[in-house]
């Protein structure tokens, strides 16, 4: 697979008692000079800073795992000058096959749902070093270097345009969620258009 564009996602957390947390994204620069042979795509999101906020214990909810501050949602929209099979790859620092977040903690990256040039389809994964997608569904959690492929009936789908709903979910240890002092934790995430 080849990289075509890549967008970074930070995550922060701060707070007084426990974090918040925000996504960034930005995006890579275009090639100077584009081989007609190669498609231009760009990858952007409809936000370029997702914050979670500052939050205390008590403002926080618990969740299987740990607490949480809460889950956001951003839309992510890949745009390709011709037609072909658009995939997302998600990566960052890992911790235990999932996304880390914070001293303990982990994200909860979801992927909620996608169209391809304004039509829903559904999505599949192609994991790390395999050939073959897994079980087509509306919506799924992602690991760390998960492909993320649109299909309809189980077959890769082509299209100029990708729009995905990605909600991501910090989950903090028990202990994180008790600092002595203010704190403030930070995580990207990467994604790629791949192919």
């Amino acid at each position: 697979m080849r990289n075509i564009t890549t967008a970074w996602l930070r995550a922060i957390a701060k707070g007084g008692m426990l974090m918040g947390g925000m996504l960034a994204f930005a995006h890579a620069a275009p090639p100077a000079a584009p081989d007609v042979t190669i498609p231009t795509c760009n990858l952007q999101s409809g936000q370029t800073v997702v914050d979670f906020g500052a939050h205390t214990r008590a403002q926080v909810s618990s969740v299987q795992g740990g607490m949480s501050p809460g889950e956001r949602q951003i839309t992510v929209t890949a745009v390709c000058s011709v037609s072909q099979v658009l995939k997302l790859r998600f990566a960052g620092a890992q911790r235990n096959g999932q996304f880390a977040f914070g001293a303990a903690g982990y994200q909860k990256v979801m992927v909620m749902s996608a169209q391809v040039d304004g039509q829903p389809v559904m999505l599949a994964l192609q994991k790390k070093g395999a050939e073959s997608l897994g079980e087509s569904q509306t919506s799924l959690t992602l690991e760390p270097q998960d492909v993320l492929v649109p299909v309809k009936n189980g077959e890769p789908v082509t299209g100029r345009q990708l729009m995905v709903i990605v909600a991501v979910m910090p989950v903090l240890h028990d202990e994180e969620t008790r600092p002595a002092a203010r704190t403030q934790t930070a995580e990207w995430l990467r994604l790629e258009l791949v192919r």
